[in-house]
């Protein structure tokens, strides 16, 4: 007799913030024969591109308004690298975008993911955790890591969402949710998404960054960063208190190479800095300087059985 494998959904904003936050878990699991997949809320169309290359793929100052199309096959590259199979997008790639800062002009469009309806949102995301039926879903914390609205937005609907695919009401019957629309007309025209019967996530974790481990890792790098780049506090980066992680990843030689070639991949918003005699840190478009750690951090915020 053959249990089934481990199966693990991480719910993201923006193409790169899955290599960024969940990468070495994913890829260590997936390495160890687990089941692990991307649900992506938006193209990241509001990203600042490093590089002149391809500086005019976005839309500001007369540009074409492209990146998102571009950073699709940057996503499909990293997630190769992490064994997580093909990239999925909530709603189907382009039916939300990037809502840039808040105050930003971005938060106006009419596809701004900061305006659609939170109870559609979790409705889509709950098909997709029918579909897929995890044992563990990962999404940010509360405060959507940095502050960024999709961040938050993602996290509160990512946890609607686990609640909606559990309603076991009638487990073979569709689930009519508080915005009065049955799920499965969420599902996009063409899809290989079908609603399926319910399902009850045991356990779902909140993405946390301990100060002490990031101090740590910036003493690391501190002499063996480009010149160009600026050496921050931790106050200047995503962290969480200490206690608040309730479970650390420790990222093996093949975990954590892939995820450095997950982060490669992702070169329009990412530069990687690998010296021959010090650790490995990246820098996103501010030339800020960050430890590539050897761990992933979480917190337990649902183990309902």
């Amino acid at each position: 007799m053959t249990s089934e494998p481990l199966r693990i959904l991480a719910i993201h904003a923006h193409p790169d913030d899955e290599t960024l936050y969940t990468g070495g878990t994913l890829a260590f699991y997936a390495q160890g024969g687990a089941d692990v997949s991307v649900l992506t809320c938006t193209l990241g169309e509001e990203g600042e591109v490093i590089g002149d290359k391809y500086a005019k793929l976005v839309a500001a100052d007369g540009g074409a308004d492209q990146l998102g199309g571009y950073r699709i096959h940057e996503l499909t590259n990293a997630l190769a690298a992490l064994g997580a199979g093909e990239p999925q997008f909530l709603g189907g790639a382009g039916c939300y975008r990037d809502s840039g800062m808040l105050g930003t002009a971005a938060n106006e469009h009419p596809r701004a993911f900061l305006k659609a309806d939170a109870e559609t949102v979790a409705e889509q995301m709950a098909c997709w955790i029918r579909r897929i039926r995890p044992h563990a879903v990962l999404v940010y914390d509360e405060g959507g890591t940095y502050g960024h609205p999709d961040h938050v937005k993602a996290h509160k609907c990512g946890v609607r969402a686990v609640e909606l695919a559990a309603d076991h009401a009638d487990p073979n019957d569709d689930v009519i949710g508080s915005s009065g629309v049955a799920l499965s007309s969420h599902i996009e025209e063409g899809s290989s998404l079908q609603i399926a019967p319910a399902w009850d996530t045991p356990r779902v974790y909140c993405i946390m960054q301990s100060e002490r481990r990031l101090a740590a890792g910036l003493d690391a790098i501190a002499d063996h960063i480009p010149e160009a780049w600026k050496l921050p506090s931790t106050a200047e980066l995503f962290c969480t208190a200490d206690d608040d992680t309730t479970a650390v990843v420790e990222l093996d030689e093949p975990a954590y190479l892939s995820k450095l070639a997950a982060l490669r991949a992702h070169a329009t918003q990412a530069t990687v800095h690998v010296p021959e005699d010090g650790p490995v840190s990246f820098a996103l478009s501010n030339n800020i300087a960050q430890p590539l750690l050897h761990t992933e951090e979480f917190r337990l915020i649902r183990n309902s059985h």
